[in-house]
Order: structure tokens, then C-alpha cells, then sequence
């Protein structure tokens, strides 16, 4: 027969176990966020780092026609300098998204921590709601062993005197 206090102990073991759960659900899902992010920063960074190499190619090819190592003509210089200046915006948009998508993956990875924290916390609650039922377990068992010792030890005292009165009976 379990105490109340087991049960009670037992019933919070449960709840905790199930939060467990359902923390470590959350964390699934949050893993997949970040993954996502992450994924998401890296195309982001590729994209404004493809904007800048493209810009350094057009202001190479603007240098070599201003130094005399390239044709030069006035409309396909202006032309590459507009399309360098335009691919040089487009990196700064592209790079402003960036610095956007790493906030959001820090994010992620702020909400990962303190999801793991909550785990590790409800963990440890868990141990110590275990460790409590086991102590209780025990001394219930204690408390059992005791009656049944002093039942025993009542049934060889009452033996004891039945047969010392019946000896004295007997004597008489």
C-alpha cells in the first residue's frame, strides 16, 4: 500500500516526465529553426558575396579601361561603372539582410539555450522527485518490516507463555 505522499511524489514524477517531453519536442522543433536560419544566413552571405565579386570584376574592367589596358569607349565605360555602382547597392541590401538573418540565428540559438537550460533543470527536478519516492519506498518497507518483526516477536512471546503456563499447569 502506497502512502499518499508516494503517490503525490509519483503523480509530479509524471508531470515533470511528460514536460520532458514536451521540452524536448520543443527543442526538436527549435533545432530545425536554426537549422533553417542557418541555412537561410549561409544562401544570404553566398548571394552578397556573389554581388561583391561581380562589383570587383566591373571595377577591375573599370580600371583597366581608365589605365589603357582594356578598349575604351565612353559608353561601355559609363555603362560599367553604372552596373559596378548598382552591383556594389545591391551588396549593401544584401549584406544589411545578412546582418538581419544572423540577429534571427542568434535568436534561434538564444531560444536553443535556454530551452536546454529548461531541460537540464527539469532533469534534475525529475532526479530529485525520484530520489525522494525511493526514500519514501524504503521507509514504507521499513515501516512494514517493523510491524512484521513485532508481530513475530508478539506470536513467540505469546507461544513462550502459553507453554510456560501450560509447564505451570502441568506442574501443579
Amino acid at each position: 500500500m502506497k502512502h499518499r505522499k508516494q503517490r503525490a511524489f509519483e503523480t509530479l514524477l509524471a508531470r515533470r516526465e511528460q514536460r520532458g517531453a514536451k521540452l524536448r519536442a520543443e527543442q526538436s522543433a527549435q533545432r530545425a529553426e536554426r537549422d533553417a536560419a542557418a541555412a537561410e544566413l549561409a544562401e544570404g552571405e553566398a548571394h552578397a558575396q556573389a554581388k561583391l565579386d561581380a562589383a570587383s570584376r566591373y571595377a577591375a574592367r573599370v580600371d583597366a579601361m581608365a589605365a589603357g589596358r582594356a578598349p575604351f569607349a565612353i559608353a561601355d565605360y559609363a555603362a560599367c561603372r553604372r552596373y559596378r555602382d548598382a552591383l556594389l547597392d545591391e551588396h549593401a541590401l544584401a549584406d544589411a539582410q545578412c546582418v538581419r538573418l544572423r540577429a534571427a540565428l542568434q535568436a534561434k540559438l538564444d531560444q536553443l539555450a535556454a530551452t536546454a537550460r529548461r531541460i537540464a533543470r527539469n532533469d534534475a527536478q525529475i532526479d530529485v522527485v525520484r530520489e525522494r519516492i525511493r526514500r519514501l519506498a524504503r521507509a514504507a518497507d521499513a515501516a512494514v518490516e517493523d510491524v512484521q518483526d513485532e508481530e513475530i516477536e508478539e506470536g513467540v512471546l505469546a507461544r513462550r507463555l502459553a507453554a510456560a503456563r501450560a509447564s505451570t499447569e502441568a506442574c501443579e
